[in-house]
């Protein structure tokens, strides 16, 4: 009866690599509290401010980057680019283009927030003197690929909540 289908589920279970069990786990317990399967999404969250991003350049690079001045290339002409590494869900583009802006340069945001990208795309395109960009690319690549990390792990979590019949939020 229940007890022998109960060891059958947790064989099943146990079978199955750590994240995809705690993602049934996610579902069996969703199935068992009779949460709806359509609800209704929020909008989306505004970005990071200005201070914020302000701030995370200033703890970065509080004295501006010393490589580019030491070199005495910190003038020159520039151009650098985010690619995505592999398959990924991108987030926080629009807040590393700004980074870019803040620091005195231009971005151009290729990709946005909870697009679904290949390896080898590119995500954002940026130019200006090359003091203004090594002030900012380690604080945007950082940010972009923390916060991209997150959309993918979050999107295969949904994913999986999905198929297991299931359309609801997931925070």
């Amino acid at each position: 009866g229940r007890r022998a289908e109960r060891a059958r589920a947790d064989r099943r279970r146990a079978a199955r690599p750590l994240r995809s069990r705690c993602l049934a786990d996610l579902a069996d317990r969703c199935r068992r509290q009779s949460i709806p399967r359509r609800v209704s999404r929020d909008a989306r969250q505004p970005g990071i401010d200005d201070d914020a991003l302000s701030e995370l350049l200033r703890e970065d690079v509080p004295f501006g980057d010393l490589t580019t001045s030491s070199l005495g290339i910190a003038d020159r002409p520039a151009e650098a680019g985010f690619h995505a590494r592999g398959a990924m869900i991108v987030c926080g583009t629009e807040a590393a283009a700004r980074l870019f802006t803040l620091a005195d340069a231009s971005a151009e945001v290729c990709c946005t927030s909870g697009t679904r990208v290949a390896p080898g795309q590119l995500l954002l395109r940026a130019q200006g003197r090359a003091g203004a960009l090594h002030t900012a690319w380690k604080t945007a690549q950082t940010l972009s690929e923390a916060l991209s990390g997150i959309a993918t792990a979050t999107g295969a979590l949904v994913q999986t909540v999905r198929e297991a019949g299931f359309d609801i939020p997931v925070a």
